[in-house]
């Protein structure tokens, strides 16, 4: 385990090197970072090799929304690459992101682009396998070559596994790779692969996610899966109270990347103080960020080509910025309150910069757009279908005088039927049915402009001889039926004359709404701030709600300090279902009792309290106040956990082989600042191997000067045995209490380690779990646990009595050392078996003859 920090982040892998790699051509050493990045929705997968040392880093992240990219920008930062590789599929934001230079007057990164099938995730992983790391076995398949790799970087997470097959492509077509020799049967050598996470953020992987809760997505019920998703019993959803969308993804994404920043974090847990100490503070606020949509959403809209924008796109829009600017008038109101009077408690605060930033990013600009918007658009307009946004009356006058024209259509249309009826009934009208005559009637359609329209068949040809300006359009059915259009002199007026009015309202707004739409993105990049400033203030107000409904309490974070002090802690999403929950204590000193091992009874809470432990750690990381009385931690770099084993067919593994690979990459990556959380390690195999992998785990856990934290819940009993484990200073026993008919049953202290009392303890134990009376008390105390009650856990769950008994009996035998018998049962089933046989074997030995029947039937009856 290598506990060295890196210039490249806190991944560790195979094969440390501490001198530089020569270029095979004999060049000398060539510094150059090359590095392939891909995106996948809001996935931000990346690998760089490092030319001047032989080593592969990969990293996978969550990216903000936008085109702005801050994850890339610092990963672009933190491994200063000369080359970039990506997919030509990739987009054009996102491609222009990656040539963006770090500073103003810096040159563009050299972007190179490669199909995007060499980001295939089988390529990629076919690629990896022939990838062999320094200090890794010769003579090893393909497969067991994966499973060594799984345990360098997570072969789980696609998108970051795609990222390394395309750098490793990108690396052999530029012949870089040959500069670090490639050996028999295609394999490439490197001297170091590993997972690194962002400068400042804390890693957590998907596992640690899903067996921590921070996630539960629920299906949609429909049979079809259609619907998206909701939120379970997690803690996202525990602490999502967000009002907007835009709020709501922001603080998805501080729970996708925790951080590591003091002052970040303490700016967050002063707003979130802050807000909490006034109730209306947080209504007023919410009410307002209720009316806020996803203003940069709109914006988009503005720029698709094609796209016309609606009477609702600009409402929302101004019903946003209102609200904006309303809540800003909330915040100066209530942070220049906190001066007054004398309140201390508000003094002691910082800035706040959550409010400071609204403060400052709400400002004329967004008066002014909403102003220009209401001067333009009319909101309260009535016209053609109700959804195209609207010009204001006043506003061109030659606009107006169509809009009227067109309003007095309908008067215009019924004067120039009448003429031209008249003028028909005068000419013709004995020749025409009246039923015909009287359904005749100038209308407007834009494919033909005005024609005369009449009802059923057509007009003789007669009546076409003597008017002749009549001439046939088109006849057919249409949504007020059969009918026959014809073209007369004036309808061919009234198409020169009048026109189509509808569309040139239609394009002389729209070319006023474009107008419209071009001032307004002008301010996009306040409209951006000021959306994300609102997004922010969201999440902390999400975060002080939450705070105040389920009692959290602040934590202090300590810079320099590996310390784990929490008082009362309370796991967030357990106390929700139980009605009374045991609060505990955790005590990590910076020097010793590092290594925390808790032994306990089934159901007694060991991995409750072990999990409460790490979302502890994880919500004082995401700036939010924790379920404790009292929280002190220093800073984490990244969370372990053996705590889910989640099969997948990416990788296939058995479930024990799961397991190991989530202690291998801990032991690998796990620092002095890492949170290890291990619970029933071992389980899946025979007792022994299990005992001697988990004893061999902690102590190499605990072999560095200062070891991570790690909590290790089990029911292998031989880990008080000094044999099996050396006594430390590290290492503190915990157990957790229960409370039997008799009396409370007492914990074998931790520092009472002689025969007798373990033997007296462990005789209690020889009475049977069906005849006690047993209650847990979910408390963590000092000591070992002398047996796990798993006969009294398997008839609290309704296990058959039959069975209950006969595990009692092997137990007993097991503890007396007696050897095994069979029971009564069993052997009422072997007899009758047997019996049976006899039976069977006797009438296949039978004669013919009927006295020999009749003796078999009298012998066996």
């Amino acid at each position: 385990m290598d506990h060295t920090p890196s210039r490249h982040g806190n991944g560790n892998g195979w094969g440390e090197s501490d001198g530089e790699v020569e270029c095979g051509r004999g060049e000398g050493v060539v510094p150059h970072t090359f590095m392939a990045c891909i995106m996948q929705g809001q996935r931000l997968g990346a690998a760089y090799y490092d030319h001047s040392t032989g080593e592969v880093f990969v990293l996978e992240s969550w990216e903000d929304p936008g085109e702005a990219y801050p994850s890339l920008q610092l990963l672009k930062l933190q491994a200063q690459p000369q080359v970039i590789y990506t997919s030509t599929k990739s987009d054009v934001p996102f491609f222009e992101a990656l040539r963006r230079s770090l500073t103003k007057d810096g040159p563009e990164f050299e972007v190179k682009t490669m199909k995007s099938s060499d980001f295939s995730l089988d390529q990629a992983k076919t690629r990896l396998a022939y990838l062999r790391v320094r200090g890794m076995p010769d003579n090893i398949s393909e497969v067991e070559r994966l499973h060594l790799i799984n345990s360098m970087i997570n072969l789980r997470l696609e998108v970051q596994v795609r990222a390394a097959g395309g750098l490793i492509m990108g690396l052999h077509r530029d012949l870089i790779m040959d500069t670090i020799g490639a050996s028999s049967a295609g394999a490439v050598d490197v001297e170091k692969l590993a997972e690194i996470s962002l400068d400042g953020m804390l890693k957590v992987d998907p596992t640690t996610l899903d067996a921590l809760q921070i996630f539960q997505p629920e299906r949609h019920p429909s049979a079809m899966g259609v619907g998206r998703p909701k939120e379970g019993l997690s803690l996202f959803g525990l602490l999502d109270k967000c009002s907007t969308r835009q709020g709501r993804k922001l603080l998805r994404l501080w729970f996708l990347r925790p951080i590591v920043d003091v002052d970040r974090i303490e700016d967050r847990l002063d707003t979130i103080e802050w807000l909490s100490r006034s109730r209306d503070l947080i209504d007023a606020l919410k009410k307002g960020l209720r009316c806020i949509e996803c203003v940069p959403r709109i914006l988009k809209k503005f720029t698709c080509c094609g796209y016309a924008s609606t009477v609702k796109d600009w409402s929302l829009l101004v019903q946003s910025l209102s609200s904006m600017c309303n809540l800003k008038d909330v915040l100066s109101i209530a942070f220049s309150s906190r001066h007054v009077g004398g309140n201390h408690e508000n003094e002691s605060l910082g800035n706040l910069s959550p409010v400071q930033k609204v403060l400052e990013v709400v400002n004329e600009d967004l008066i002014y757009v909403i102003e220009l918007v209401n001067k333009i658009i009319d909101f309260d307009q009535e016209f053609f279908d109700g959804k195209r946004a609207l010009v204001r009356y006043h506003l061109s006058e030659q606009l107006d005088d169509v809009k009227r024209k067109y309003n007095g259509l309908v008067d215009i249309l019924d004067g120039a039927t009448r003429r031209e009826m008249t003028r028909i009934l005068e000419s013709v009208g004995p020749l025409i049915p009246h039923q015909t005559l009287a359904s005749g009637a100038i209308v407007f359609t834009p494919e033909m402009g005005y024609s005369l329209r009449f009802e059923g068949a057509r007009l003789p040809d007669s009546v076409l001889e003597i008017l002749s300006d009549l001439r046939l359009i088109i006849e057919g059915e249409d949504q007020n039926g059969r009918g026959v259009h014809y073209q007369t002199a004036l309808t061919l007026q009234m198409n020169k004359v009048v026109g189509d009015l509808y569309n040139v309202i239609t394009d002389m707004e729209g070319e006023i709404i474009r107008g419209l739409e071009a001032r307004v993105l002008g301010f996009t990049d306040v409209l951006r701030k000021a959306a994300d400033a609102m997004a922010e203030l969201d999440c902390v107000v999400s975060l002080s709600e939450a705070a105040l409904e389920h009692n959290f309490k602040r934590p202090r974070l300590v810079r320099g300090s590996d310390v784990m002090k929490i008082k009362n802690g309370r796991h967030p999403l357990q106390e929700l279902v139980v009605n009374t929950f045991i609060p505990n204590n955790t005590h990590v000193d910076e020097n010793k009792g590092r290594v925390n091992i808790i032994t306990g009874p089934n159901c007694s809470g060991k991995s409750v309290y072990a999990k409460q432990v790490a979302m502890i750690t994880f919500m004082a990381h995401i700036g939010s106040f924790v379920p404790a009385d009292e929280c002190i931690l220093g800073l984490c770099d990244r969370i372990f956990t053996r705590i889910l084993s989640k099969e997948t067919a990416l990788l296939p593994q058995s479930t024990f082989m799961i397991d190991l690979n989530q202690i291998a990459v801990m032991l690998r990556h796990a620092t002095s600042k890492s949170l290890c959380i291990i619970d029933e390690f071992g389980k899946g195999t025979l007792a022994s191997d299990g005992i001697g992998l988990l004893c061999a785990t902690i102590q190499h856990l605990m072999s560095s000067a200062t070891p991570p934290k790690v909590f290790a819940c089990t029911h292998y009993t031989e880990l008080r045995n000094e044999e099996y484990l050396p006594r430390s200073e590290q290492i503190e026993f915990y157990t957790m209490c229960i409370l039997e008919a008799k009396g409370k049953r007492p914990a074998v202290p931790a520092d009472e380690r002689s025969a007798e009392k373990l033997s007296a303890a462990e005789g209690m134990s020889s009475e049977s779990d069906l005849d006690r009376q047993i209650t847990f008390l979910y408390k963590l105390v000092p000591g070992y646990s002398t047996s796990s009650f798993g006969i009294h856990c398997a008839q609290l769950a309704n296990v058959h009595a039959a069975i209950l008994k006969r595990a009692e009996e092997l137990l007993k035998h097991e503890r007396e050392g007696q050897p095994v018998c069979r029971s009564e049962d069993m052997l009422q089933h072997l007899s009758t078996t047997r019996t049976c046989k006899e039976v069977g074997e006797a009438f296949l030995k039978l004669s013919n003859s009927a006295d020999a029947v009749s003796v078999f039937l009298q012998e066996m009856v």
